[in-house]
């Protein structure tokens, strides 16, 4: 059982490791998802992980953003010292990046971050064939549903503590779509902190969740067996890192030896003051959602007294602390000098000794022993050798790891030794200790894989544009039974999605509806965009239903669980990935192309990155919709008052006024907000249509009418055909963007 403290600077690692830390997670000070934080250079990386392994703990890096092709030789570049230090795992989002690292680094732990938002055992397991051996499932979960992942074998990790996020981690292109700060890309903004109003209420941070803390019931996670607790806040400071950390490890440790969960008034005043956002939660283990998880009057953090602060340096703060060692030198006339090196049995080691740094002296690695040989010894002619001097240069350890506490002297008293010859024999046990300790093997880089990520950004690894010429398709996905209806009797669509499973369950909709549809368009319907573990087999029966009506040419899946769901019933020919299955670069677009006939362009890349992407497979460009931005578990209805189950879109206002629709999906408990504006590309048809940038083009409806969808799906088949088209009778009562179209994001 793992206690995983986070780190967003080098002190804030060597505090976390101080307090308890069975492991640190952390970024290079590029390509990770808090890119604000100040990060660690490569060195001070090398340095924490043998600092850690000497202690016998870990260290993971958090790769956890999505790579464009241009970036993957830097971030090689980065890993391969890291990866030879002996850097133990990867947190990693990119499917690409997921590849990469499996081929090129074949020694090293691979986690799906929880910016993979998975949610299923159905996703774990297809996650585990790609290698990964640890899933960091979505906060939301329950701890039931957390359970069923856990039966698949995979390791997993779990947040106990610091901020939440109000969408479901990975899916959430709120801050991106708004300012151009992708949360995807380490950038996120933070909307979510800034009030709305919810219908005609008054403002309030009616988006803002309070800070997790799971001190309460900690004793309940450790009798579910979860392997790895984890502790937000790469962007807080040192003494945030160590003081959290310090009350959890002691917590886990306590009911670990006694089976009681025993929280004092300390623990409280440490997790009450350490950066606590106005007040805190129990997160969403035992509760789906709830407006006492949300901090609607404020989402201010609390200031920590400087006391407390002084406090935790005090304790944990103060550098790098050493591992006790107990010694033999031998010195013994015409023979080699001897000196033996043993670690300490933790109940060995002195009070307030320099090694004693945590309360259950986990930085002692166990025993282990070392023994060298130096110079042969040789007769004192004049003054034999002094225990006092061996004692005094033996126990010299300098800035190394260790201490030496206890030095037994076997000295002849009659033999001459040389200051050299002492130094010389204690630089090399303590270099035979550190290598025994720390047990890193030498680690090779594939150099198969090195050849194939040479000079990604120029080659790719597809041929561009080996589908141009198979023909186009025009595909339009709905959620309403108008919206279908209007989008059968469109004269240019060849494709046609339907995203409500409540349509597909409704036999009405099914046995005539459906018949309406021209025997030239295809129809398809899509997996849910959220699927949690508790909905997961109701899912998949709606799923095997549909597909046993033989009507449906296939599905689109916006994340693993649902591809690992589809890939029950559909061949790579019927299954399509959806815009939420990423693929910023040409290996996240092999990986997805092994498993789908094709993927649906990143909305937050620009023309010129679609473009260099356009020969990865059979992609998919949306040239209208109003995108969603986020998704949550948590209601909006019920924050402001109670939720029927049966209220519909309702409209969320910043305080600038732009007014977004909230659409509650009730027969699954979340609510999915979409922008303000639709993006419609219209203007740039003239450098899509070549087939260029994609082949395959989209138009997605979520909460227009009937009449609007028509008039939409009537206006691209003008522009489609080459004829003039009215653009402000269609969308000038909404208005449009163009996304990040040309601009991009960060």
């Amino acid at each position: 059982m793992e206690l995983l403290s986070p780190a967003g600077d080098h002190e804030s690692a060597i505090g976390a490791l101080n307090a308890g830390a069975d492991a640190v997670y952390l970024g290079a000070q590029l390509f990770s998802a808090r890119a604000s934080a100040k990060n660690l250079t490569v060195d001070e990386l090398k340095d924490v992980i043998s600092y850690a392994h000497l202690l016998g703990r870990k260290i993971y890096l958090t790769t956890n953003i999505l790579m464009y092709n241009s970036e993957l030789p830097e971030l090689f570049e980065i890993m391969d010292p890291l990866y030879e230090g002996g850097l133990d795992a990867c947190i990693i989002q990119d499917l690409g990046v997921l590849r990469a690292f499996r081929e090129r680094y074949p020694e090293l732990g691979l986690h799906a971050s929880t910016q993979m938002a998975v949610m299923t055992a159905y996703g774990s397991r297809w996650l585990m064939g790609l290698g990964v051996s640890r899933v960091v499932p979505a906060r939301e979960l329950s701890l039931a549903e957390i359970k069923e992942i856990k039966k698949t074998g995979v390791e997993v990790e779990c947040f106990i503590h610091g901020a939440m996020c109000y969408a479901y981690s990975g899916k959430c292109l709120m801050s991106s779509i708004a300012g151009g700060r992708s949360g995807n890309r380490g950038r996120c903004a933070g909307p979510c902190r800034q009030k709305y109003s919810v219908g005609n209420s008054d403002y309030a941070y009616y988006l803002s969740m309070k800070d997790m803390c799971s001190a309460t019931y900690i004793d309940k996670l450790i009798d579910a067996d979860i392997d790895s607790f984890k502790i937000e806040g790469r962007l807080k400071s040192p003494e945030y890192s160590a003081g959290v950390t310090s009350v959890y490890r002691r917590l886990i440790d306590e009911y670990k030896k006694t089976g009681m969960l025993r929280i004092t008034e300390d623990d409280r005043h440490y997790l009450d003051e350490l950066y606590i956002r106005s007040d805190r939660q129990e997160g969403y283990y035992f509760r789906h959602n709830g407006a006492e998880m949300v901090s609607v009057k404020s989402p201010a953090y609390v200031k920590t007294p400087e006391a407390l602060k002084e406090n935790i340096r005090n304790k944990y703060l103060t550098g790098k602390k050493k591992i006790p060692l107990e010694g033999t030198i031998k010195v013994k006339c015409a023979e080699r000098l001897v000196l033996s090196l043993s670690t300490l049995e933790k109940n060995q080691i002195q009070s307030g000794s320099e090694s004693d740094f945590c309360s259950t002296k986990d930085n002692v690695p166990g025993r282990i022993s070392i023994s060298v040989s130096g110079d042969t010894v040789l007769r004192a002619t004049g003054s034999p050798v002094a225990d006092e001097m061996l004692s005094d240069k033996i126990k010299m350890t300098g800035d190394t790891a260790f201490v030496i506490e206890k030095l037994n002297i076997d000295n002849d008293g009659e033999s001459f030794v040389p200051v050299s010859a002492l130094k010389k024999l204690r630089r090399q046990a303590l270099e035979e200790m550190t290598a025994a300790v720390i047990k890193n093997q030498d680690r090779i880089i594939n150099p198969e894989a090195v050849m194939r990520h040479n000079d990604l950004e120029n080659s790719g690894l597809h041929t561009s544009g080996k589908n141009i010429g198979n023909g186009r398709r025009f595909i339009a996905g709905v959620r309403t039974a108008d919206q279908y209806r209007a989008a059968v009797k469109s004269g240019f669509l060849t494709d046609v999605i339907i995203r409500n499973l409540n349509l597909l369950s409704d036999d009405e909709f099914m046995n005539t509806a459906l018949k309406t549809a021209k025997e030239n368009i295809n129809l398809y319907f899509a997996l849910p965009e959220i699927i949690r573990q508790k909905d997961a087999e109701r899912i998949k029966k709606i799923a095997k239903v549909a597909y046993e009506r033989g009507i449906f040419s296939g599905v689109y899946c916006d994340g693993v669980d649902a591809l690992a769901i589809a890939e029950e019933f559909f061949a790579r020919s019927g299954i399509r990935g959806d815009m939420h299955l990423y693929a910023y670069n040409d290996i996240a677009a092999s990986v997805i192309d092994e498993n789908c006939v094709s993927y649906t362009a990143g909305v937050e890349l620009n023309s010129k990155k679609l473009k260099h992407m356009s020969g990865n497979g059979n992609s998919e460009i949306i040239l209208y919709g109003h995108l969603p931005l986020m998704y949550s578990a948590n209601c909006i209805y019920k924050t402001v008052d109670k939720c029927d189950k049966k209220t519909g879109t309702c409209i969320i206002k910043d305080e600038k006024g732009h007014a977004f629709p909230l659409v509650p999906v009730h027969e699954f408990c979340y609510n999915i907000l979409f922008n303000c504006v639709p993006v419609s590309l219209h203007n740039a048809w003239v450098k899509i249509k070549d087939g260029s940038i994609a082949e395959n083009f989209r138009l997605e409806f979520s909460i227009e009418d009937k009449d609007q969808t028509a008039k939409i799906l009537a206006m691209y088949e003008e522009l489609v055909a080459g004829k003039n088209i009215d653009v402000e009778s269609v969308l000038g009562h909404v208005g449009f963007t163009a996304g990040h179209f040309s601009r991009g994001a960060e």
